[in-house]
Parts: structure tokens; C-alpha cells; sequence
């Protein structure tokens, strides 16, 4: 299976690096596999500073040789001087001509190809001289004129030219993938994440206690500080395994070209993407206009959606992220302030603990129940359907499971597909219906308070908006009531394994005790003086 840094890899880049492996020359491919495999390794990794070095003293060596017009052209696709024993027949006699720095010579040895100058030598194996060939050829077909260019800059100088157009090159390069992989920082934490998997007994993905683990062990290395750092990359790399997996069974399904596509557009992007939910934020943020909640709100449930993407393999890592570390954030600002021996109270317990926080998540379920019911009215109110598609998911906390089924069944025989056309009618109808069905009328009376009392933007003037933004708001409520039950489940759950069965503020105790010792221990190493 691919290395996790290939996770990222535009569907361009691919494509490139299998035209490679196709390319064909008059003896068969051109080129080995494993030849294009380990230069897509250097290039998917960023380790191509060494390989642009060894190119331009390569080229430097081309060009001043016989110094012929296309000598590139003809070194390297016309004579394809690309195997072992083609590269050393290339270069058989010792050259030194008059056009070249005094005191450099071009030759060949038991070494490989040998470029000396006055006072250093540079050596190509003749075993590296395919790979470099590739190298050259992936590069001509992405930085315009580079034949050119290398010709022009290369031909008559001396090697301080040769280093220095290496850096021009590695820059060119920098420049053209910035576009086709992932930020160098995200590989390298990748690259850290999996070396740090590779040395744990026994194996598997990351649950709970490893999070803690990790962050632990990577005390020292940047850009681990902060618990919810190490966490989010974690998720980030246990999503990126994930499609990994699935692109490399698809490779083996499917042609180039369907690959391609089911890993541009499904499998490529889940490293850097956190969920469903959260993308649907971005797209209509439910903290907006129409303000369906407040910012804080949001931010108390980022965590929880977070985690969400890896379903209940990480039950308690949200709660942990939370509490603790908004804990750390409190302990970093206090360490930066000047009156920090004034703050001890301050910094010696977290603000919550887990029990505040599910009376959190408890409250912030009340809010988006009585959001949802807002949402109900409006859409009454706009004489849109939708109203009852929400409705439906609100009358499950305000009526017996009895009498929801049958007023599910009610609408089931009375709402066809044809007379929902007449949008008009059924209005007139669900009015009757109300005056028919207490339960009913009594919900929608519920609904119209909820919507009186409701002073966010966008439901005291609900008439300027249009109804969709309402619906997708209600959408997004819904998905996210359901992640705060799941959320507060699987936390309950977590405990309950060991200790069977066990109430929500029994779990809360149980696990903040613990965790609060954790925490402590480690974050007196990571802030000394701060706690």
C-alpha cells in the first residue's frame, strides 16, 4: 500500500507519473517502474533539492561536452544515453575543452561520470542516470523553455553557476507543485504522526488513550503544544489512512482514468476537510443571518463534529478537547501576562469540568429544539411544506411516540404527491386539520411563541429572507441535535464498559477525575509556572 504522504496528490500529478511508467522508447519502457516509484517518492515528499543538484551537473556535463546544438535534445531523447552502459559510452573520452574553467575536466571512472573542477569534484553514478533522465522529462513537461534555459545558463560556466541555478531550478519546482500536493508542514506532521504509529504495540488506529499518548511523546516538536493540536492532526491523518485505503483498492478496481476521478473528487480531499456537518457550516454558518445560534454556541460543539469523523472510536477526545484545552488555552495567556503570581486560583483547576459541559450540551439542545420550532413558524408562516418535514423532527420531544405514528400516518394519507402541488389548498387544509387535532394546533401554537420570543436576526424580520435558508438552517440543526445526543451516548458508553451501567454525571465524575491528573502532570512540564 502507498506511503500516507501521497494522500493529498492532485489527480494531474498522478496522471503524470503514469504516463511515465507508459512511456515507451525503441527498446520497450523507457523507464522502470521503480525508477517513476521512487521519483514520484522524491518529488511527493519534497526531498528533490539533492536530485535538482545532481540534474544541473548532469546538464553542465551535456552541454560543455561536445558543446552540439540540441545536445539535450539528442542526449536524452534522441540518443536516449539514459541506461548504465549508454551513459558511459556517452562520456568514454576524457574531455577538457577550451571553453571550460580552467582546471575542470569531464571523464568517466569506476564511479560514475566525474565533473572536476579546481578545487572540488562532483560524481553521478551511472546508476542514478534514469531516474535523473525522468526527473528532467517530468520537468520539461511543466516549467516552459527549460531545455532552453538550461542550455543558455549552463554552457561555458563555472560551477557556482551550476549551484546556482539548482536553487533557480528547486524554486521553479516549489512554484509548479504548490499546486499538486499537500502544505510541506501537513506531510511533515504526517510523516511524524506514522513514524510515531510504527514504534506502538500493538498496532491499529487511534483511540482515546493513544490521543493522550501522542501528545505526550511529542512534547517537543513543533507545532504540538496545545492537546488540540495533536488531536485535530490525529483525526487528520486516521482520515487521510482512510482514503488512502479506499483510492489503492480503487486502483486496483477500476482503469487511470476512473481512479483519477473517484480520488479528485471523494478520496483526495478528506485529509483536509473535517465533516459533512462542518462543511455545510461553511457553506450557510448557522452563527449568520439568519442567526440560528450564537458564535459560542458554535464553538461549544466544533470538537464534538470534529471527532464525528471518526464515528465512536474516539468518545472521549471532544470532551477532553473541551475542558482541557480550554484549560491550556487559559494557562498560555496567563503565562504571557505580567501579573501572573496574582492569577494562582485561576490557573490551578479548568474552568468546566464535564459535568458543566454536558449541562452545555443539554442546554444547547433545548436551544436548537426551540431554534427548530422558530424555523417551524416561519415556514407556516411563508406557506412552505417544509414546515412539516421539521415539524416532524421536533414533535419526537413533544408528543408520545403514539401519537407521533399516527399523526405520521395521517399525513401519509392525507399529503399525496398531487395534492402537495396545490400548496394553496393544502394550507387551507393543515388549518382544518389543526382545529381536528389538538396535538396538532397545540404544536404550532408552540411554534409561534417560540418564534415571538426569538430576538436573533433573521426571525424577527423573517419576512426579508427567502424560505430555503430557513430549511437548509433546519437541516443543518437537526444533524447537529443528533451529534449532541451521539456525543453525550458514546461518552456515557466509554465508562459504562467497565462499570456497567452508569447514570451521565456518574461518567462525568469518573472521567474528570481521572483526566484532571493527566492533564495536570503534563501540563506543568509543557507551562512551568503557569500551574
Amino acid at each position: 500500500m502507498p506511503s500516507i504522504i501521497s494522500v493529498g496528490i492532485s489527480e494531474s500529478l498522478l496522471a503524470d507519473f503514469e504516463a511515465l511508467r507508459d512511456t515507451s522508447s525503441v527498446s520497450g519502457k523507457k523507464y522502470h517502474t521503480k525508477t517513476i516509484d521512487r521519483l514520484s517518492q522524491y518529488i511527493c515528499c519534497r526531498n528533490y533539492a539533492k536530485l535538482s543538484l545532481e540534474l544541473c551537473y548532469l546538464v553542465w556535463a551535456v552541454v560543455n561536452y561536445k558543446r552540439d546544438s540540441a545536445a539535450l535534445l539528442n542526449f536524452f531523447w534522441i540518443d536516449e544515453a539514459i541506461t548504465p552502459s549508454a551513459f558511459r559510452k556517452a562520456f568514454e573520452h576524457s574531455h577538457q575543452a577550451e571553453w571550460l574553467p580552467s582546471d575542470s575536466k569531464i571523464y568517466i571512472d569506476e564511479m560514475g561520470l566525474c565533473i572536476q573542477f579546481k578545487y572540488s569534484k562532483f560524481v553521478i553514478s551511472a546508476t542514478r542516470i534514469s531516474l535523473l533522465s525522468a526527473f528532467l522529462e517530468l520537468l520539461t513537461t511543466h516549467i516552459h523553455h527549460l531545455l532552453d534555459e538550461l542550455e543558455a545558463n549552463l554552457m561555458g560556466t563555472d560551477e557556482k553557476s551550476i549551484k546556482q541555478h539548482a536553487n533557480t531550478l528547486q524554486k521553479q519546482i516549489y512554484d509548479w507543485l504548490k499546486a499538486h500536493l499537500p502544505s510541506a508542514k501537513v506531510q511533515q506532521r504526517f510523516r511524524h504522526i506514522e513514524q510515531w504509529t510504527q514504534k506502538q504495540a500493538p498496532a491499529g488506529k487511534f483511540d482515546d488513550h493513544k490521543v493522550i499518548r501522542f501528545w505526550q511523546d511529542s512534547r517537543d516538536i513543533d507545532g504540538y503544544v496545545k492537546y488540540t493540536s495533536a488531536l485535530e492532526d490525529v483525526i487528520d491523518y486516521e482520515l487521510a489512512k482512510k482514503s488512502l485505503l479506499q483510492a489503492h483498492e480503487a486502483q486496483h478496481a477500476l482503469s487511470l482514468d476512473e481512479y483519477a476521478q473517484i480520488v479528485s473528487q471523494d478520496e483526495i480531499s478528506l485529509y483536509e476537510s473535517a465533516s459533512n456537518i462542518f462543511e455545510a457550516f461553511e457553506k450557510t454558518p448557522l452563527s449568520s443571518t439568519p442567526k440560528f445560534l450564537s458564535s459560542k454556541q458554535i464553538g461549544l460543539v466544533l470538537p464534538h463534529i470534529t471527532v464525528a469523523n471518526l464515528n465512536d472510536s474516539l468518545p472521549l477526545s471532544a470532551w477532553r478537547a473541551s475542558v482541557f484545552g480550554q484549560w491550556q488555552s487559559q494557562l498560555i495567556q496567563l503565562s504571557r501576562s505580567t501579573q501572573i503570581q496574582d492569577k494562582t486560583h485561576e490557573r490551578s483547576h479548568p474552568i468546566e469540568s464535564y459535568e458543566t459541559h454536558y449541562q452545555q450540551l443539554v442546554s444547547l439542545k433545548k436551544a436548537i429544539k426551540l431554534t427548530l420550532l422558530s424555523c417551524v413558524a416561519v415556514l407556516y408562516n411563508k406557506k412552505s411544506l417544509a414546515c412539516l418535514s421539521v415539524l416532524d423532527w421536533v414533535l419526537q420531544d413533544l408528543i408520545d411516540a403514539a401519537q407521533l405514528s399516527a399523526l405520521r400516518l395521517f399525513f401519509q394519507a392525507n399529503i399525496t404527491e398531487e395534492s402537495a402541488k396545490g400548496t394553496n389548498e393544502l394550507f387551507v387544509m393543515l388549518k382544518r386539520w389543526q382545529l381536528e387535532k389538538p396535538v396538532l394546533n397545540k404544536v404550532f401554537n408552540l411554534a409561534q411563541d417560540a418564534l415571538r420570543k426569538n430576538n436573533k436576526q433573521g426571525f424577527k424580520d423573517w419576512h426579508k429572507y427567502d424560505e430555503d435558508a430557513y430549511l437548509e438552517g433546519s437541516q443543518q440543526l437537526v444533524n447537529l441535535d443528533v451529534l449532541v445526543t451521539k456525543a453525550i451516548s458514546t461518552f456515557v458508553s466509554s465508562v459504562g464498559e467497565t462499570t456497567k451501567e452508569i447514570s451521565i454525571l456518574e461518567a462525568c465524575v469518573v472521567n474528570f477525575s481521572a483526566d484532571l491528573c493527566i492533564f495536570t502532570e503534563e501540563l506543568k512540564l509543557r507551562h512551568r509556572g503557569a500551574i
